[in-house]
């Protein structure tokens, strides 16, 4: 019986293992997949409900820079309202129609949605960011 209940713990614990590093894996994978693509993207545009405005190159390329600056990971998704209707839209014409949306939370607090997840900038991040989409008439708080 003892042999038993140890056989049971061990493939009990290669289950459990097993699966928190498949989840691992995909957070890391979806993270490189979202820097990539935002990193390689050939046109940006800021999405307003039923408008998209096609960003300068300058904005564009400010806006990437800001989304890949250090960030950490939520684990969760706050109350503070997301949507791709209120969005910047990342797109890569060139490998493939391939596009990503960076969500801005609607109430000003410094948490964007890209994909599934959510991720917690500076405070000093979100201020230029809110700067530089201003110019195309995105106001915020959006709620």
């Amino acid at each position: 019986m003892g042999k038993l209940i140890k056989w049971l713990l061990k493939v009990a614990a290669i289950v459990v293992f097993g699966g928190l590093a498949a989840v691992i894996a995909f957070a890391i994978l979806s993270d490189l997949y979202f820097k990539t693509s935002i990193k390689h993207s050939d046109k940006v545009y800021v999405v307003m409900y039923d408008k998209e405005i096609q960003v300068s190159s300058a904005d564009a390329n400010k806006l990437k820079q800001l989304i890949l600056s250090k960030r950490t990971n939520t684990f969760g998704e706050p109350s503070c309202g997301f949507g791709i209707d209120y969005s910047i839209k990342f797109t890569n014409t060139k490998a493939g129609i391939l596009t990503v949306y960076v969500c801005p939370a609607c109430d000003m607090c410094p948490i964007f949605k890209i994909g599934g997840a959510c991720y917690e900038y500076s405070d000093k991040t979100r201020i230029e960011f809110e700067d530089t989409v201003e110019k195309y008439g995105m106001e915020f708080p959006n709620i």
